[in-house]
């Protein structure tokens, strides 16, 4: 509080959430490269000073739209984990199908970034170790043997991913819908 009195000029005239929200979708529609300063202007409606002076700069605006974006993806698709069981890996792989097929942000935020410039990979890990930590234990509901609870949670994990990429590539909501359908038969016959 007493940094935002220290200020002087006029008070940011947005919803910090509503921005960081919105945010979100637009570098997920457009990826790091196609989202500019001036596209955050005109689709954030917010000035290029008003968006510095609150989120430093375009990567000081990511880093908080991906930690938006993980909390929510975390609530609505690895929530579905807990408490642990068949059901729950099968609701999960439904999230993930609903979740990847929107409109017009295919695929997976942190993926996408990660495909599209190196330095994003350190997000692509943390995740994937998220997604381990989740399914992991729906998976031992199955089975106390180590070494097939972690060879089908990378099963999973792979499918997860996979699913990203095809969604981001084009995939139509029917063939994701297949794809997802088809994991969950794996799933069953465990």
């Amino acid at each position: 509080m007493a940094e935002q009195q220290g200020r002087r000029g006029r008070p940011r005239s947005f919803e910090h959430d509503e921005v960081l929200d919105r945010s979100v979708d637009v570098f997920w529609k457009h990826g790091l490269a196609g989202t500019t300063t001036r596209l955050l202007e005109r689709e954030l409606a917010v000035s290029q000073s008003s968006l510095y002076n609150t989120f430093g700069s375009k990567d000081g605006l990511l880093e908080q739209a991906v930690d938006r974006y993980a909390s929510e993806l975390d609530a609505s698709v690895l929530a579905r984990l807990d408490p642990p069981s068949r059901q729950a890996l099968l609701d999960f792989v439904a999230a993930v199908v609903r979740w990847i097929g929107r409109e017009d942000q295919r695929g997976c935020l942190i993926l996408n970034l990660a495909a599209e410039h190196p330095d994003h990979g350190h997000r692509l890990k943390a995740y994937r170790r998220r997604l381990r930590r989740a399914i992991k234990p729906a998976v031992r509901t199955f089975t106390d043997d180590e070494q097939l609870v972690a060879a089908r949670t990378e099963l999973l994990v792979a499918a997860v991913l996979g699913l990203n990429v095809c969604a981001r590539s084009g995939a139509a909501d029917a063939e994701l819908q297949r794809l997802g359908h088809g994991i969950r038969q794996q799933i069953i016959a465990w």
